[in-house]
């Protein structure tokens, strides 16, 4: 699943800048590298572009470039909680939803807060 326009402004905050298949521009438009959409302006996280990877490439990112362990965690049937565990802490997040894209979604961004 392609991460959500706030935790792209968030990612790039953070330092995320590898080249992706979507990006969002400035207003949360999502676009593809295929078409006629100017790739080469928006593309990466140049000026009013932010790169849109999926939500594993972004844990990925986070695991190997800032030992940010994100995950979910069932806590009954169809309700999930997001966990991030960095060198010296652990995290549990106290929202509980039964979707966990978004779940995770949450983690992402609380994660990508603690960079500084």
């Amino acid at each position: 699943m392609i991460i959500e326009f706030k935790t792209a402004k968030l990612a790039k905050k953070a330092g995320f800048d590898t080249s992706q298949f979507y990006c969002y521009d400035d207003e949360g438009k999502l676009h593809s590298n295929i078409g006629d959409y100017d790739w080469i302006k928006f593309g990466s996280n140049s000026e009013g572009s932010y790169v849109a990877p999926t939500q594993s490439e972004l844990q990925k990112w986070l695991r190997e470039k800032h030992d940010i362990l994100v995950y979910v965690d069932p806590r009954r049937h169809h309700i999930f909680q997001y966990h991030i565990i960095t060198h010296d802490n652990e995290i549990i997040g106290s929202e509980r939803l039964n979707n966990w894209e978004k779940v995770l979604e949450k983690g992402l961004q609380k994660s990508l807060k603690l960079i500084k």
